[in-house]
């Protein structure tokens, strides 16, 4: 799974009040990181252990900008590196996920093999 991909959701382990935020663009070692629900930017060198890649897993309910609700049954990665929820006949890219998603409480999973570290129902790939 490659990282900093534009469209790719991650959260700021310092700032996690800013919420759900979104990879703007990738720019000469540097990410630029929208949070849209709290209309703040940030740009952080690449490969920075502050950001944490968020991916929801199966049995999650994922919520759309759109307000519309998928149960997850199946999590894959399209051909430009970006997240695709799959459930009730619906795809829905990590692109097209609520900016108001919350993220709390740490727990242990995995994710196609990778050591992660779920956060309530979201998943963080833990960067070494």
């Amino acid at each position: 799974m490659s990282l900093s991909i534009k469209g790719q959701r991650y959260v700021s382990e310092r700032e996690p009040e800013l919420g759900l935020g979104v990879i703007t663009g990738v720019e000469g070692g540097r990410v630029e990181v929208s949070f849209p629900a709290t209309n703040e930017r940030r740009i952080y060198a690449a490969g920075t252990p502050v950001l944490k890649r968020v991916v929801f897993r199966v049995g999650d309910t994922v919520t759309a900008r759109d307000g519309s609700r998928v149960l997850v049954e199946a999590v894959e990665e399209d051909d430009q590196g970006l997240v695709v929820y799959l459930g009730e006949g619906k795809r829905l890219r990590e692109d097209e996920i609520s900016d108001v998603t919350s993220v709390n409480s740490p727990r242990s999973a995995c994710w196609r093999g990778r050591p992660i570290r779920a956060t309530c129902s979201i998943c963080v790939i833990k960067r070494s």
